[in-house]
């Protein structure tokens, strides 16, 4: 299976679609859901001594583009405003999760890696390799930065909404996040395969705990190459799709 090396982005997907319409930049416009906003930033890992400076980057508050605390203490700020804002793993790039922290076969990784190299899944999965072997390979899939508290410096440098909310006459609407987004609420790690249904779209499985569940799946593609007796990690979107599947052993 080809796994294509990528660098891990540390803060941030910056996926602004071409087709949107915004109005130019108004230092009097506060953030808010929906608009362009531009930022400048310094990332301080206090633990570790890591950091990331004069970094330029944007992001749709809404569209998730952001860790979760950041995002929530940059609403409301205008064009050339600064924050100091530090923020506990919970609220940064999450707790660390021993249980993303796997051993698989070393034909699951590439033959050229290197522990520290990061790739990704056929799924669009990040992990990072952290033990090899002949026969084996401890990957994680934890974000390089799960349980570690982060510092950053922010300046707000552009706020630009949408063209329709500029030109609309109710000051009140607000847009809303994109439909298309879909937030992972749950991922369910070391589960084993009991039945694979291509024709329903039906994934059955055991959890850890002895759990029994039958699980429908976004993409009938997600089920290829599964069998009853796969171990597998599974995130689930809010509706209780799977919309992932990483095959660890069998």
């Amino acid at each position: 299976m080809p796994y294509p090396r990528f660098w891990l982005p540390f803060v941030m997907v910056c996926a602004i679609t071409a087709s949107s319409a915004f109005a130019g930049p108004d230092r009097s416009v506060p953030i808010s859901v929906g608009d362009k906003v531009t930022i400048s930033f310094n990332l301080m890992v206090p633990e570790t001594h890591f950091g990331i400076k004069d970094n330029v980057s944007e992001y749709v508050p809404g569209d998730h583009q952001l860790v979760p605390g950041l995002e929530r203490e940059l609403m409301g700020m205008k064009a050339g405003e600064q924050k100091h804002v530090e923020l506990a793993p919970e609220e940064g790039f999450g707790t660390y999760e021993r249980e993303k922290r796997m051993t698989v076969s070393r034909d699951r990784v590439p033959e050229d890696a290197k522990i520290g190299d990061v790739y990704k899944t056929q799924h669009g999965q990040p992990f990072m390799v952290q033990e090899l072997s002949d026969q084996q390979a401890v990957v994680d899939f934890n974000h390089p930065l799960a349980g570690k508290r982060v510092v950053f410096d922010v300046q707000v440098l552009k706020v630009e909404r949408p063209t329709s909310d500029v030109q609309s006459s109710s000051a009140s609407k607000v847009p809303e996040p994109a439909a298309q987004q879909e937030a992972t609420i749950t991922t369910l790690t070391g589960a084993t395969i009991e039945r694979v249904d291509q024709a329903a779209k039906k994934l059955d499985v055991r959890t850890l705990q002895g759990e029994n569940l039958s699980l429908e799946v976004k993409n009938n593609d997600l089920l290829n190459d599964l069998q009853a007796g796969d171990r597998v990690s599974l995130e689930l979107n809010s509706e209780d799709l799977v919309k992932n599947v990483i095959k660890t052993t069998k």
